[in-house]
């Protein structure tokens, strides 16, 4: 399904910016992979092929749920059924919060935290998706899980190494800036939280 999303995900990017491939012209669901351009790479592929990994980490048949959920989510997508997609995705971003909490529970560190945080990134920005129809409130979340995701992976990785005192410290004022960060733009958009 990952595989699938991709493709489609390219596809919708390539006719957004008017780059159609003769083969898939003219067909519906070109339609709707431009609609849902973004739902389907971040949440139809990478969260999908992330969860997989997870999965694989926790060692539980049950984990495994969030990816297939994340992955037909994009197909209903892909399909033209938007709200069922939408709502997938709240489904697959919960189970996956679920199968980080356990991660910290095994694992109390640093790293495992953050990628709690990221999930829980995705999860309010597929409540967003779900919720309005604009996907600008749901991008920032989507791409934070993302950054955080990748930061945690890079800790984790930089455990295995000696680390200055120096680094820890430049790591913790990061995330405090990008929490500082979007505290600020929510005050500056008013009391709704939208800009």
């Amino acid at each position: 399904m990952a595989a699938v999303m991709l493709v489609a995900g390219i596809a919708g990017g390539l006719a957004r910016v008017g780059v159609v491939v003769s083969a898939v012209a003219g067909t519906q669901w070109l339609g709707y992979a431009v609609l849902n351009h973004a739902a389907l790479m971040i949440c139809g592929f990478l969260c999908t092929v992330i969860a997989i990994e997870r999965a694989v980490a926790v060692k539980s048949r049950m984990a495994f749920l969030a990816p297939m959920l994340s992955g037909t989510s994009g197909l209903c997508l892909l399909f033209g059924w938007a709200e069922v997609g939408a709502w997938l995705n709240v489904a697959a971003s919960m189970c996956f919060v679920g199968v980080n909490v356990v991660i910290v529970l095994r694992q109390r560190a640093a790293h495992t935290a953050l990628l709690l945080v990221g999930a829980l990134s995705w999860l309010i920005g597929s409540l967003a998706f779900a919720i309005t129809p604009d996907m600008a409130t749901a991008l920032p979340w989507w791409f934070a899980f993302l950054v955080l995701t990748v930061a945690a992976e890079r800790l984790e990785m930089a455990r295995l190494m000696r680390q200055a005192a120096a680094t820890r410290l430049a790591f913790t004022m990061m995330g405090a800036a990008i929490a500082r960060r979007r505290n600020d733009r929510r005050r500056a958009s008013g009391p709704s939280g939208r800009q």
